[in-house]
């Protein structure tokens, strides 16, 4: 399993880009893959996901830093020794959309299935097997 989590200049991958990836491969925890990029041309940026990732427009603009797509390069090559490339994390089905839109905008060969393992749900449940209830906000999981 790839344990991985992504930053973003906004909430929709096909309007906007990653900005950072982090990952983790499961089983050889030393295995560790980040990159910062600048966002792909025409991404769109939205200042409350600069205010929750941390970067800044300066960041996520800088010809200096790498291209999303050698980043989307780099990381799958990173991936490919990964026996079970299964993606694992938080909210990972907004990071496993956003990788699928981004090796998609450049053509690139995509390793992973849809299907996902989301720290969340394996909280929910170890909670509520132990007796507990889980928190909720609005009437839903928090």
């Amino acid at each position: 399993m790839i344990v991985v989590d992504v930053e973003t200049s906004g909430t929709d991958s096909r309007l906007h880009s990653i900005v950072s990836i982090g990952a983790v491969d499961f089983e050889q925890p030393e295995r560790q893959f980040y990159r910062e990029c600048r966002i792909f041309d025409g991404a769109q940026v939205e200042a409350e996901a600069l205010a929750v990732n941390g970067f800044s427009l300066e960041q996520v603009t800088d010809m200096h830093k790498q291209s999303l797509e050698q980043v989307m390069a780099e990381f799958i090559a990173w991936c490919k020794p990964v026996a079970n490339r299964t993606l694992g994390g938080h909210n990972t089905s907004f990071d496993r959309d956003f990788l699928q839109a981004s090796v998609a905008r450049y053509n690139l060969a995509y390793r992973f299935g849809n299907r996902v393992l989301d720290l969340h749900s394996f909280c929910w449940m170890h909670m509520a097997r132990c007796g507990q209830t889980p928190p909720t906000r609005g009437g839903r999981s928090d």
